[in-house]
């Protein structure tokens, strides 16, 4: 049912996470004498302005099927006219090719390999069953020490937080994340006056919604659709490919109602403003894969007032920096121990960007890729892993690969048929979308070398949760079957106050009054001074942490009358 390489999975060592990478950057100093590197932007992220609105749009499975990145088929005058005002990046990577691990990075700034978020998927719904799919309990990953979503950090300084709406972290949504997040979340609850941060995710370019909406009206023109380079030609494509681009202009019309709220409110010059994919895709060769189709995303930014920016940005960038962006740009210092980059107009970005891809569905894998301004280099540990997702079967593109690899046509009866090779060079200056020909590794082969080396380093079982047996993950992130509960927080209540405290300094702490059903959680500092109602009745406190049980406390008043 899984793969098994160590009969033992150690305990998860704090090194895990590769984030620092010293000894990465000594094997790439190295690497610079081949190619050319530009420098880090040496601007400090106290020397940024800051905004008090942040606004991230997020669409889903879609590469740079846009007009900022010179495909014109889909019309999208909301998402142009945010671009003609703030900065189109060039270079802008998914940490992993699917949602669930690609989210999981979003919101705790860190690889899903280095907490154990990487399979798609590890949990859904509330956690509790089993995965059909791999004969496991679904199951949390356990958040690294001092790792938390980086939306707690924000809404301990008052920033009102939202979410609107889907989630899919890889594991339970941590209750003291969001102010709200529903589909009905929106900045417009906030107290009067608050800075905000809200996350609108649109659905409707999803993968899904090829099949989905197939039938569905729209005026693109059958056959001025441009057939993508990975796909074959036919009909079926052409259809799936225009009901892509239709989704895409659906998407716009969505974006377009969030930016009339804003304009509406009289927030819109002020904001900050984030546009970008969940990942590639939504097709075969593109979601899921762990190359630039699946992973090279588009990513616009409207700066806030007062801010100039470029018409473009060059710089390589990841989604390890989303957290510390928005952090810096809020007015929080980043944690230290987070990786990310802070993303501003003249940023340059990373030298070297890392990506994962492990079980997809029912099929297991174990991929690595690193990608340079100019090279990226996968390494697949599984090479004679053939890919075969039956959710993806519903997408008639599907069935075309599966006629052209019947005939024997490139490069659709190798993906399906044949061995991967272990090193997968692509020289992107060429061709981001195809390796390096076997009989041109040797040409490249110091290339190869130096890249694999930063890559070893990056990946390695002292800090990489995919070398370990799944079976062994849940063993242990789930002793005895369940997680391990998080001890009941200590609460002091006095009158017209109470202060709470844990002994796990990695635990956030939270409070409500428990005749409250619809409020969400308060966020707490330890040992702060919260004022509460000495005419309310009993409060809930707790305790949670990414991958634990909550620790509650129940504390029983008597409300004074007035």
């Amino acid at each position: 049912m899984y793969p098994l390489h160590n009969e033992r999975l150690p305990f998860i060592v704090s090194l895990r996470i590769c984030m620092k990478r010293e000894n990465v950057l000594l094997s790439f100093l190295g690497f610079c004498m081949l190619s050319a590197c530009d420098g880090i932007s040496s601007k400090r992220p106290d020397q940024i302005k800051r905004t008090e609105s942040l606004i991230w749009i997020v669409c889903e499975d879609q590469s740079l099927f846009f007009a900022q990145y010179g495909d014109s088929t889909a019309h999208t005058p909301h998402l142009n006219s945010l671009a003609d005002e703030g900065t189109v990046f060039d270079h802008m990577f998914s940490v992993a090719p699917v949602c669930a691990p690609s989210r999981s990075s979003i919101l705790t700034g860190v690889l899903p390999t280095s907490m154990g978020s990487h399979h798609m998927r590890a949990f859904k719904g509330n956690g509790e069953g089993i995965n059909h799919q791999t004969g496991l309990p679904f199951y949390s990953a356990k958040a690294p020490p001092q790792i938390r979503a980086f939306t707690e950090h924000l809404r301990l300084r008052g920033v009102y937080c939202t979410n609107n709406a889907k989630e899919d972290y890889n594991f339970q949504t941590p209750p003291m994340a969001w102010d709200a997040s529903s589909p009905e979340a929106h900045w417009r609850n906030r107290p009067d006056g608050a800075p905000f941060f809200s996350v609108f995710n649109v659905f409707s370019t999803h993968e899904s919604r090829v099949w989905k909406r197939c039938n569905a009206p729209c005026d693109i023109d059958f056959l001025e659709v441009p057939i993508p380079e990975l796909l074959p030609t036919g009909e079926l494509v052409r259809n799936d490919v225009r009901t892509n681009y239709c989704n895409i202009e659906q998407m716009d019309r969505e974006i377009g109602l969030i930016l009339e709220d804003l304009k509406a409110d009289g927030l819109y010059d002020q904001s900050m403003i984030m546009f970008f994919s969940d990942h590639g895709g939504p097709f075969p060769l593109y979601k899921r894969e762990l190359s630039d189709a699946g992973l090279h995303v588009p990513f616009i930014v409207k700066w806030p007032k007062g801010v100039e920016g470029p018409e473009r940005n060059a710089g390589m960038f990841s989604f390890v920096d989303l957290a510390t962006t928005a952090l810096s740009w809020l007015g929080i210092p980043p944690p230290s121990i987070l990786p990310g980059k802070v993303i501003h107009p003249e940023s340059s970005g990373h030298r070297a960007l890392f990506g994962a891809s492990d079980r997809m569905d029912e099929q297991y894998d174990r991929r690595r890729t690193i990608r340079m301004q100019s090279w990226r280099l996968t390494h697949n540990m599984y090479p004679d892993h053939i890919e075969q997702i039956s959710f993806r079967e519903s997408m008639a593109t599907s069935h075309a690969i599966d006629s052209a690899a019947s005939m024997d046509l490139e490069p659709w009866h190798s993906w399906q048929n044949e061995p991967r090779p272990t090193w997968q060079l692509y020289n992107v200056d060429q061709d981001a979308m195809n390796p390096v020909a076997d009989s041109m590794l040797d040409v490249n082969a110091a290339v190869l070398e130096s890249l694999a080396l930063i890559l070893d380093s990056a990946f390695n079982e002292t800090n990489d949760l995919g070398y370990f047996d799944e079976a062994a993950l849940v063993d242990q992130f789930h002793p005895n079957g369940r997680p391990d509960t998080l001890d009941a927080p200590e609460v002091s209540v006095n009158v017209g106050f109470m202060t709470v405290r844990h002994d796990d300094p990695d635990a956030s702490l939270g409070w409500k009054y428990s005749n409250d059903s619809t409020t969400a959680w308060n966020i707490i500092a330890p040992g702060k001074r919260i004022e509460v109602s000495d005419s309310s009745g009993s409060i809930e406190v707790m305790a949670a942490r990414i991958g634990w049980q909550h620790g509650l406390s129940l504390i029983e008043r008597i409300p004074h009358a007035d």
